[in-house]
C-alpha cells in the first residue's frame, strides 16, 4: 500500500520562526490510533529507527509502547500526522511544507 505521508521534520529541528506554528499544531491536534496513523505513514522505518522489535517472538513492539502517541493536525496550513516518541514530535506530511524539504520514509 502506498502511504503518501513522509517524514518532514521533528520539533527539535523546526526553524525558530516556526515555533508558534508548531505550538498551534500541537494545541489543535487530535489523538489517533496506531492503525489510523499506519494508514497514512509507513511505520516500518519508524520501527527500525527507534529499535522496536519487528518479530512476534520477543522485544518491545510499537503497538505496545505506552509512552508513544499518535496525532493528526495541521502544520503551517498542511495536514500532518505525527508521532510523539520520547517527548519529540516527528512530523509527516503528504505535501511540501513551506521552508522544509520533503523527505521520504526511508
Amino acid at each position: 500500500m502506498n502511504r503518501p505521508y513522509n517524514f518532514v521534520t521533528d520539533c527539535v529541528s523546526v526553524h525558530p520562526k516556526d515555533v508558534d506554528a508548531l505550538d498551534k499544531m500541537i494545541d489543535q491536534s487530535r489523538p489517533i490510533t496506531l492503525a489510523t496513523f499506519a494508514r497514512y505513514v509507513d511505520i516500518r522505518p519508524i520501527e527500525r529507527r527507534f529499535g522496536y522489535s519487528r518479530t512476534k517472538a520477543y522485544g518491545l513492539h510499537l503497538k505496545n509502547d505506552y509512552a508513544v502517541a499518535f496525532y493528526r493536525s495541521e502544520f503551517k496550513g498542511v495536514r500532518v500526522y505525527y508521532i510523539v516518541h520520547s517527548s519529540i514530535e516527528y512530523i509527516y506530511a503528504a505535501e511540501t511544507i513551506p521552508g522544509y524539504s520533503h523527505a521520504t520514509n526511508s
